[in-house]
């Protein structure tokens, strides 16, 4: 690795230190890493297929896959809420979630959840960015919480610090995802919650 580039087809069972830019295909297992320590802030950039995503916590690590493999993952009869104001996040997590067949609504903002949770209540479960404008996630889960107190909220942030997750954790979310979101994490979290539903 004196490139500083690092290419894997999986990343099942290893965590790669001091990863600052993720960039990954939508076909499972293909991953391409570049070590960018000059790089700050988390921006995404879509080439094609390609997608990039550059942040600045030098110690970020890329959360390790659930054993199992989640294939033809049918989901129809659920609804899903997925909060991001990316554009480029927001269509790559609808993506993932398309083939699955559940039923996605999206928002950009906090205020825009609330107000979606409060109106529908068909949503099972919540992707929740943390950060955002207008109300940030954070606030945002409180107040859902507030009226719909067994609604799963999932947390999604580009944070992978302990700390972070606990302040995730206090406001009520029931679990937590960190950025670049892998496809086989991101359906390993939502299952342990709509597989209760069946």
């Amino acid at each position: 690795m004196g490139n500083n580039k690092l290419n894997a087809e999986s990343t099942r069972g290893k965590r790669h230190k001091k990863l600052n830019q993720i960039s990954f295909l939508k076909e499972p297992g293909l991953i391409k890493c570049e070590n960018q320590d000059q790089k700050s802030n988390c921006n995404s950039v879509r080439e094609g297929n390609l997608v990039s995503y550059t942040f600045s916590s030098p110690g970020l690590s890329i959360a390790e896959e659930p054993q199992e493999t989640y294939v033809n993952v049918n989901w129809k009869n659920h609804h899903i809420l997925v909060v991001e104001d990316d554009m480029t996040c927001l269509e790559l997590i609808n993506e993932f979630l398309e083939e699955t067949g559940i039923k996605i609504s999206n928002g950009t903002t906090g205020l825009e959840a609330v107000k979606i949770c409060r109106k529908d209540t068909s949503i099972d479960i919540v992707l929740m960015d943390m950060r955002m404008p207008e109300m940030d996630g954070y606030e945002a889960t409180k107040r859902i919480k507030e009226f719909r107190p067994d609604l799963p909220i999932i947390a999604q942030t580009a944070h992978a610090l302990s700390d972070d997750k606990k302040k995730c954790l206090s406001v009520g979310c029931d679990d937590y995802l960190t950025k670049p979101i892998i496809q086989n994490i991101l359906f390993g979290t939502i299952s342990k919650f709509l597989d209760k539903k069946k």
